[in-house]
């Protein structure tokens, strides 16, 4: 056997151990290639519009210098804070039992009163009562509706302002708890 020969067979045992290594490696270690594949991600075309979340976009000046969009130097591309969450607009006494249990979540997107319910008469007999029954009782739910679908579009942008900021709480704990085994990146990317 020559020395080419030798030489020859050397390198494509060598490509061999390498190859072999490579692909050992990203067996026992893999890293996701596809954002899918992550533990978690958050877009930032998904937030909520809210005071309590705030993003600074980056850009190249025609100098070519990087500036901030929205303010300058504050040195952070998310800030999220806890949102100041508030309560329904209480209902009044003579609606409050005819109400179904979800009027205090603004998710819903209409609240709703029990149609008619069982009532106990004086002499022990039992009757059936209808919300309609008591016109007053209609025209102040109706009022407090208003109120409450005005309180219930005010307050969705909160509750969701609330969820990343729980979310990304429990990512900072965990972060605390795996700072060795894991790493919080910022992506951005432009698909031409």
């Amino acid at each position: 056997m020559s020395v080419n020969e030798k030489l020859q067979t050397a390198r494509e045992r060598l490509i061999r151990l390498y190859s072999f290594l490579r692909e050992f490696s990203r067996i026992r270690c893999s890293f996701p290639t596809n954002i899918k594949e992550h533990s978690w991600r958050l877009w930032f075309s998904e937030l909520p519009d809210h005071p309590s979340i705030s993003r600074t976009y980056f850009f190249t000046s025609e100098e070519g210098e990087n500036s901030a969009s929205e303010t300058e130097g504050n040195g952070f591309i998310l800030r999220v804070r806890r949102p100041k969450l508030t309560k329904p607009p209480a209902p009044p006494e003579s609606i409050k039992e005819w109400l179904q249990p979800s009027w205090e979540d603004p998710f819903k997107q209409d609240v709703f009163t029990i149609a008619s319910k069982n009532v106990e008469l004086p002499d022990g007999a039992s009757a059936v009562e209808r919300f309609e029954d008591d016109k007053k009782r209609v025209e102040e739910f109706e009022r407090w509706r208003k109120l409450w679908t005005e309180w219930a579009a005010n307050e969705r942008p909160a509750r969701q302002a609330m969820k990343v900021f729980e979310t990304l709480y429990e990512l900072y704990g965990y972060i605390q708890r795996e700072g060795e085994r894991v790493e919080l990146m910022l992506g951005d990317g432009i698909l031409s």
